[in-house]
């Protein structure tokens, strides 16, 4: 009996092994979270990841958000499979891929997250690893991960960037400090950077971006930087022709903002090796 469980396990690791090999490396992975609901955490992901495709990266987009899967309707997608498929095994992550804006591929989110029967830590890890292996497909994969959720800890675990999008209101910023303190620091990140949104200067910003940063410094002893901002604007997010922003007001400030800090993800992505998954 032991020397088929033995054996068992052999062809197991070997079969993850040359699947492995055939996906080519792992892409790296940028999650997108807020403190809290509402600062426009998925308008940010969708237009980010939009506009690294559009620099010429092979983006894969997953909108993990468990209670308002918004990033298919972004992208003007009707999806057929959704990330549900993959949480239940019902499919694996390359039969769901969508062909959204901008030639990025799109992992659509959950619109009844009570039909799926509480998934648990075992159904998050199959995500994040078949997510490993969608070299062949892309060189970032950008997770939306909303407001927060029950898979988040799984992708912060292992993500090369996080991005916390706040916006300058007085509650978000708690939020999003109280959220990098209790959910993110523990997990010793490879990286964390604070993107504000919906704010009416460079000098606004920086104040947010310094007052969070030396909040962690202090007292969680790590270092978050400001990634980026982007101005107050709007209609943000969808145009006319249910295209992102970057693609329908490619002009705009806005859409020049998250084209820049796109490009910033694009070529600094990486600060340190990834940590394996438990």
């Amino acid at each position: 009996m032991r020397d088929q469980a033995f054996q068992l396990r052999n062809l197991v690791n070997k079969a993850n092994q040359q699947r492995q090999e055939l996906t080519g490396p792992r892409p790296k992975l940028v999650v997108a979270m807020g403190g809290k609901g509402g600062v426009g955490t998925t308008t940010i992901a969708v237009n980010a990841a939009v506009a690294m495709s559009l620099q010429g990266s092979r983006v894969v987009l997953v909108d993990a958000g468990m209670y308002r899967a918004d990033v298919a309707t972004m992208c003007g997608l009707t999806e057929r499979r959704t990330v549900a498929d993959v949480l239940t095994a019902r499919n694996d992550i390359h039969e769901v891929l969508e062909r959204g804006p901008g030639g990025l591929l799109v992992v659509p989110g959950l619109w009844a997250p009570e039909n799926v029967k509480q998934t648990g830590d075992t159904a998050h890890q199959r995500l994040v690893d078949q997510l490993a292996t969608l070299g062949d497909h892309a060189d970032f994969v950008v997770v939306d991960a909303g407001g927060g959720g029950a898979m988040v800890r799984k992708f912060c675990e292992v993500a090369e960037q996080i991005l916390m999008v706040t916006t300058p209101d007085t509650v978000a910023v708690m939020d999003s400090y109280a959220t990098i303190k209790t959910l993110i620091a523990p997990l010793e990140p490879a990286s964390v950077q604070i993107v504000v949104n919906r704010v009416q200067s460079a000098e606004i910003a920086q104040d947010v971006g310094t007052r969070i940063g030396r909040s962690c410094r202090k007292f969680l002893d790590l270092d978050v930087d400001l990634a980026g901002w982007i101005p107050t604007a709007r209609n943000i997010g969808l145009g006319t022709g249910h295209q992102p922003l970057v693609i329908e007001q490619s002009a705009s400030l806005t859409a020049l903002a998250i084209t820049k800090l796109a490009m910033s993800l694009a070529h600094t992505t990486d600060p340190k090796p990834r940590r394996a998954a438990a």
